[in-house]
């Protein structure tokens, strides 16, 4: 569903427009970097704008929780086990 919201599309309409290679690629795509993902895009444009008028801040304090960190080892176990 987030895909769906994330891509402005039904469920049903990415299922007819989307063969199951895109859908795979796309479900590795979201272990890594999951949609849905706009608040830390905010949270980097807040640090930038405090950071524009001299004060200098952590992109975390933006943030409503800090986001989980995942190894670089475990993104591409996560892909492979596709």
């Amino acid at each position: 569903m987030r895909l769906a919201v994330a891509s402005g599309r039904s469920p049903k309409r990415i299922l007819a427009e989307w063969d199951s290679e895109e859908l795979t690629w796309l479900l590795a795509f979201s272990r890594v970097h999951p949609f849905g993902d706009d608040w830390r895009q905010t949270a980097k444009l807040c640090q930038t704008i405090m950071g524009s008028v001299g004060t200098r801040t952590e992109l975390h304090n933006f943030m409503p929780v800090d986001p989980p960190k995942m190894d670089p080892l475990d993104q591409l176990r996560a892909i492979a086990d596709l």
